[in-house]
């Protein structure tokens, strides 16, 4: 397998990964939001994450790799959650560990701020969630960048498809968090 290929199989594995443990967190997010378009907006992306995934998995079928197995899935990602106990960690964390540190970080944020109004959990919510969607995006610009490089369109067309919707829910997240006003700043 050359170099490319070999990074774009990495990749994969990791925003597939990544997918995998948003969609078994949104239903969590959709709960906690009280906010009724919050609410929506997390189900609308429980339902959009599965049909990330289902290209994703187009995306190794047309490329000829295989994807990861769920234990392989759940491997990839527990080595995210020790980050947090690992303050003096060297070097950069991975994709999986830096999205299990910020699944972590917003709910610790969001339990701390419990006894708030609403208005601030829902706040710690959309903001939680613009910065899982950033995570991903970079992933996916990645992603494409290095298909184009091996030229196959249906693959690049697939992982843009998934770009763009990344870039659609990180746009509403911001809306909510910003449009709704915030009445402890002043």
């Amino acid at each position: 397998m050359d170099t490319t290929l070999s990074l774009i199989k990495t990749l994969l594995n990791q925003i597939y990964a990544m997918e995998k443990s948003i969609l078994e967190n949104l239903p969590m997010m959709a709960d906690k939001a009280t906010s009724p378009r919050l609410k929506q907006i997390f189900h609308d992306h429980h339902s959009e994450t599965r049909k990330q995934i289902n290209r994703l998995e187009d995306v190794f079928d047309k490329l000829e790799l295989d994807y990861p197995e769920e234990s392989e899935i759940h491997k990839l990602l527990g080595k995210g959650k020790k980050i947090l106990k690992e303050m003096a960690h060297v070097g950069a964390p991975s994709k999986e560990e830096l999205l299990a540190s910020l699944i972590a970080e917003n709910r610790a944020l969001f339990d701390l701020c419990a006894r708030e109004d609403n208005e601030i959990q829902d706040t710690v919510l959309a903001v939680g969630g613009q910065q899982i969607e950033q995570l991903e995006i970079g992933c996916y610009e990645l992603l494409i960048r290095l298909v184009q490089r091996i030229e196959h369109n249906d693959a690049e067309d697939l992982l843009k498809t998934n770009l763009n919707e990344e870039i659609h829910a990180r746009q509403v997240l911001s809306q909510i968090s910003s449009l709704e006003p915030l009445t402890f700043i002043h």
